[in-house]
């Protein structure tokens, strides 16, 4: 799990946070993005994100639940990840998220999950 700290400090709670979940039983790497995805934290997070695609995984998912901001360097993170793995699938996504991806013309490679 890798977070970066908020404006507030070190008391502040973590910016943004990329962790693996236990896995679903599809042989699918299980991510948790939440907090506020940018330019600021997606260094912090690459890697978090590079870890769970050493073993070169058929599939990953982002449950994003917990999902607050994502600006465009979220999204390249995601098309990253697409890129290197194949089958993205994001979970649990905000009706803003899922415009997002949806207008930008993404949703063929970031499917969203019902």
């Amino acid at each position: 799990m890798v977070g970066v700290a908020g404006s507030g400090g070190a008391d502040a709670c973590a910016r943004a946070e990329l962790a693996r979940l236990p896995g679903d039983g599809s042989g699918t790497v299980v991510l948790r993005l939440r907090g506020e995805v940018d330019i600021s934290s997606v260094p912090v997070l690459q890697p978090e994100l590079d870890r769970a695609l050493a073993d070169a995984p058929d599939s990953i998912a982002f449950d994003l639940a917990d999902l607050d901001f994502m600006d465009s360097s979220g999204i390249a993170l995601l098309l990253e990840a697409a890129h290197r793995v194949g089958a993205v699938e994001l979970r649990n996504a905000s009706t803003p998220i899922r415009r997002l991806i949806e207008l930008s013309g993404l949703s063929d490679i970031l499917r969203v999950a019902s």
